[in-house]
């Protein structure tokens, strides 16, 4: 084995974040995570660590584990912020989606530019066989990259074996997982069991595989370049109801690109690739080159398509504004829409309405049920078949400003007025989307 300090040290300083960059080191109190920190607080490349241990409530011994993480932290003069899961629902998959959204949610609030893990090659090539069992794609077969948007596993291309002789070089105990040894759990049966059995074909095989899965990754990162741009092209708009993408530049592109289009899109929502399944995405695929629907997602969210437009946002958006009461002139913003009562001939026609001071006060406000415009040779219009023939897409609609007179609906900006309105007017009321 060659000196386990200079290994440990050259991998950090090939993938390390420019000094300064503030870093979150994932512990758990095993020899991996303990490794990493202390590997990565020996280095002196001027990055700012603290440790951060999650408390899954497991075994009966994480309560020591999380004491012994604190206790080096301390001795290395590093915070160290604490989670523990509380969930009854347990789970190795549920396990590890609450750590992860631990990890994420404390790095934004705190401002860490970095979460450093400690996984290996051996951690590698049990990710990619499990996924491979899974009937995964291009991402879980390509297993996990040394950087992956927040995430930094600088000992990726180190053994296990490797890590623990630093450590011991250094004097430093770790926490020993008894779980380790379950074999219920899919990791610990390939790690056991399936692992050496392959090694009887090719006794190799860890080197192999994660081969494989770095010609993998190259081939995936191509396509997640090409995904992002697409993503790109597609954008038209954002708003609370989430960002809107144009269904037909996504539909014509090639499959593979539109699963990771999607995949941008979803990242660029909340924040990272993590927590979307290949069933997912295939559900959201489908959307986009099918009809008007809705896929529930995770983390709170939702896909919906309307007419040419599909949308990622959160499930329950927020409520719109409320009521706005024009007196008279001034500017106001509603949501994300720009208001404005001014003497001025500015503003286009259709995002303009002629009003006199006798029409004042008048009200800005959503539409309510049953609402409706009186159009000029043509009769009543409900609001809602008004959204429906200009084409308003559903997450628009609640959001979707109605200016009232005493006497009810006046205009729809952008879509059309009561027969009441004027036609001219001293003043000229303004009611036009911001740039969002």
């Amino acid at each position: 084995m060659s000196d386990p300090v200079e290994a440990l040290f050259e991998a950090i300083r090939g993938s390390a974040p420019p000094p300064g960059t503030r870093v979150l080191v994932a512990t758990s109190g095993g020899a991996d995570s303990t490794a990493l920190l202390v590997a990565l607080n020996e280095v002196g490349l001027g990055l700012e660590l603290a440790a951060a241990h999650f408390d899954h409530q497991l075994r009966s011994a994480s309560a020591e584990d999380a004491a012994r993480v604190l206790e080096l932290s301390e001795r290395l003069g590093l915070k160290c912020h604490l989670g523990r899961w509380r969930e009854k629902r347990r789970g190795e998959a549920r396990a590890r989606d609450a750590r992860y959204a631990f990890l994420k949610k404390l790095a934004d609030d705190e401002g860490f530019e970095r979460i450093a893990l400690g996984h290996t090659t051996e951690d590698q090539v049990e990710t990619v066989i499990v996924n491979l069992t899974r009937g995964s794609g291009l991402d879980g077969l390509g297993g996990m990259g040394v950087v992956d948007g927040p995430l930094w596993r600088p000992f990726l291309g180190l053994g296990h074996e490797t890590l623990r002789a630093y450590l011991s070089d250094r004097g430093i105990a770790w926490r020993e997982d008894e779980s380790n040894e379950d074999r219920r759990l899919a990791r610990n049966l390939v790690r056991h069991e399936v692992l050496p059995l392959l090694a009887r074909i090719n006794p190799e095989v860890d080197t192999a595989v994660a081969r494989t899965a770095g010609i993998i990754r190259r081939q995936r990162d191509y396509l997640r370049v090409m995904g992002a741009e697409l993503a790109e092209k597609a954008f038209l708009s954002e708003g609370p109801w989430g960002g809107v993408y144009s269904v037909k530049i996504l539909s014509r592109s090639h499959e593979a690109l539109v699963f990771e289009a999607l995949r941008a899109i979803w990242a660029k929502d909340v924040g990272w690739r993590g927590h979307l399944s290949g069933a997912h995405l295939v559900e959201m695929a489908e959307l986009v080159t099918g009809e008007r629907g809705a896929v529930d997602l995770p983390l709170g969210r939702r896909l919906r398509r309307s007419w040419g437009e599909v949308c990622l946002g959160p499930k329950r958006p927020p409520p719109p504004p409320g009521e706005l009461v024009i007196s008279g002139p001034g500017s106001w913003e509603w949501g994300v829409y720009r208001v404005e009562l001014t003497a001025e001939p500015r503003g286009s026609e259709i995002g303009s309405l002629p009003v006199n001071p006798e029409n004042l006060p008048l009200h800005l406000r959503p539409r309510t049920r049953g609402e409706a415009l009186r159009l000029t040779g043509m009769g009543s219009k409900r609001l809602k078949k008004l959204f429906v023939e200009n084409r308003v897409p559903i997450w628009e609609r609640p959001y979707q400003p109605v200016v009232l007179d005493s006497q009810g609906p006046l205009w729809v900006p952008g879509l059309a007025r009561d027969e009441r309105a004027a036609q001219t007017g001293e003043f000229r009321l303004i009611v036009e989307k911001a740039d969002i």
